[in-house]
């Protein structure tokens, strides 16, 4: 908040502000309306408002970013920044999965009151699962911050030109997917599987011949890791933490739980931040029980109601319609990077149909930036000057 502040009071800066796409602007005012008339109609509206006060700050950090990451040299330190981070989060994953899981059990038996009961066991079953989550208490949101971040050493190989950082980023981007997999989340790795089916399409599509190769090669690599991972998972305990885990069962109760919310409370929803207090009541199983529906859409439908759902949509929309129109002209950049810098965005987006990554902040905030610095990035052409690029910016002005 006091980064926007400064940057829309300063006489010099002002001048110099992108307000971003205009529809897209607008849909983001929109999310962030429909969330807080859900929250003042709620029966808790302090939960309410307090999950459109975070909305509101992922906004500003979508706008600063957008003002931030306006060229490839600004966007290549921002990805080599993520790069580094998501290396020592995958270090501690793969050290955590072969030897630091006894020590967290023993640490999380002699502080029990650190946390509350639901976390808690949810630590403990995961810690006896063998599964990974590093910096994460859930495996599968650290799968959700992996398939953000792993395209983003396809996109910084385009930049590099030294044989040590090109092989530099491939071994990231290995020990990446390896700690990926110790995270045995299948939304993780269908996600990403559908990733790299898009990359190759579109590098096939838009690429030069020197970044087909790049990709195809990238590919390659990616299927012997997943061979040998694939010949060893029974002696690292992923398929027996896979074959015990009643993860897709549950999400459908998750799931036709949240529809009935969304039924009951069509026009505004239970307000925000609400789905684990009402979901007993409309659960069908006394066995089950969800804080979070596993599904951010659906969460969205229950929470918000029609009313939220139709700002979400509209969003989503209008996100698409900017990727696809810069990549067909782009301008300043290749098409072929515009679509690995557009990677982590649907990443996320993908991976919230069947996990509960935009009720972490870590990576909502992740995204929020990420989608800023896109769409600085990609700006086809300097803003426009006039009364029309006044009435353009309007939404952006008003966020």
């Amino acid at each position: 908040i006091v980064l926007f502040a400064v940057m829309a009071a300063a006489p010099a800066a002002r001048k110099e502000l992108v307000f971003g796409n205009k529809y897209l602007g607008l849909s983001i005012l929109l999310v962030l309306a429909a969330s807080a008339v859900s929250a003042a109609l709620s029966a808790d509206s302090a939960a309410g408002f307090e999950q459109t006060s975070k909305l509101f700050c992922y906004a500003l950090i979508y706008f600063i970013c957008l003002n931030l990451f306006k060229t490839t040299r600004e966007y290549s330190i921002l990805a080599y920044v993520l790069i580094a981070a998501g290396l020592l989060i995958s270090f501690l994953g793969i050290y955590q999965h072969f030897w630091g899981l006894s020590d967290s059990y023993r640490q999380l038996l002699a502080e029990p009151g650190t946390y509350n009961a639901v976390v808690f066991n949810e630590m403990k079953q995961n810690i006896a699962s063998g599964r990974s989550f590093s910096t994460f208490i859930y495996p599968n949101a650290l799968a959700g911050y992996l398939t953000v971040i792993l395209p983003l050493p396809l996109l910084a190989f385009n930049y590099v030109k030294t044989k040590t950082m090109k092989t530099g980023l491939i071994i990231a981007f290995l020990l990446m997917l390896y700690a990926l997999f110790l995270t045995a989340s299948l939304g993780g790795w269908l996600t990403l599987s559908a990733l790299i089916f898009a990359f190759i399409a579109g590098t096939a599509y838009y690429g030069t011949g020197y970044q087909k190769k790049i990709a195809i090669g990238f590919v390659l690599l990616a299927a012997v890791l997943a061979l040998v991972l694939a010949v060893t998972a029974e002696q690292s305990g992923i398929y027996r933490a896979l074959s015990a885990s009643r993860s897709i069962a549950d999400r459908i109760e998750y799931w036709r739980t949240g529809l009935k919310m969304f039924g009951d409370n069509i026009f505004n929803g239970t307000g925000p931040g609400t789905f684990g207090q009402n979901y007993r009541q409309y659960s069908a199983s006394a066995s089950v029980y969800g804080l979070y529906p596993h599904n951010h859409y659906i969460q969205v439908m229950a929470e918000q109601g029609i009313l939220g759902i139709a700002a979400w949509l509209f969003f989503l929309v209008s996100l698409g319609a900017v990727i696809f129109n810069r990549i067909k002209k782009a301008i300043t950049i290749p098409g072929s990077i515009v679509i690995a810098a557009s990677a982590p965005l649907a990443a996320f987006l993908l991976h919230n149909f069947m996990d509960i990554d935009s009720n972490f902040w870590e990576n909502t905030l992740l995204w929020w930036g990420l989608l800023g610095a896109f769409i600085g990035l990609t700006q086809a052409a300097p803003p426009a000057s006039g009364e029309a690029a006044r009435r353009d910016s309007l939404p952006g002005r008003l966020l």
